[in-house]
């Protein structure tokens, strides 16, 4: 299945959802990996969610075929903002029809874990890689995103000061707010 066409036809998550669990089944049994765990595309989509909006992302910083494998800090304080320690993101390549793939990090360990956590590891999907705040400033990054909750309480999160000395230092900051 392409699924960079099936992003491209997919009128909402829902829809997108539902195309790329037919791709995880036909994945996970082409990979021989056992697993009981059964979920419907309206679970799927916390999952895959963030992996199609950094593909909108990319879609929308890189104009042309990208000659190399990009490297995406995700920024994301909120535990449900990013599962499963990013691996849904590997995604995001695929979906924007990438050939090198993606390298994900992020500042935040994302302890939240869904039930097909164990199946996206023995499918080979890399979790993203955690690095500090300080690294994080010094590094080349060929897209950021800050996926966060709605600031409801009035108070910045930490991030935000990250954020802002990022896009200072001209790497593409992408934003994404969500009640």
């Amino acid at each position: 299945m392409d699924l960079r066409d099936q992003f491209n036809r997919s009128p909402n998550i829902g829809v997108l959802a539902e195309k790329w669990l037919s791709h995880l089944i036909a994945s996970i049994s082409d990979a021989g990996v056992k697993s009981s765990v059964q979920t419907r595309a309206d679970g799927a989509v916390s999952l895959i969610a963030p992996a199609a909006l950094l593909a909108r992302f990319i879609e929308l910083e890189f104009e042309t075929q990208v000659e190399h494998r990009l490297r995406i800090l995700v920024v994301s304080e909120d535990p449900i903002g990013i599962m499963d320690s990013g691996v849904w993101c590997n995604y995001a390549a695929q979906f924007a029809g990438l050939e090198h793939g993606v390298d994900v990090f992020s500042v935040f360990p994302q302890e939240v874990q869904s039930n097909l956590y164990p199946v996206a590891i023995d499918l080979g999907l890399k979790p993203f890689q955690l690095i500090d705040a300080q690294d994080a400033q010094t590094q080349s990054w060929d897209l950021v995103a800050w996926i966060h909750p709605a600031l409801e309480s009035g108070k910045a999160s930490p991030a935000a000061g990250l954020i802002a000395q990022l896009h200072h230092s001209g790497a593409p900051v992408y934003g994404c707010v969500y009640n």
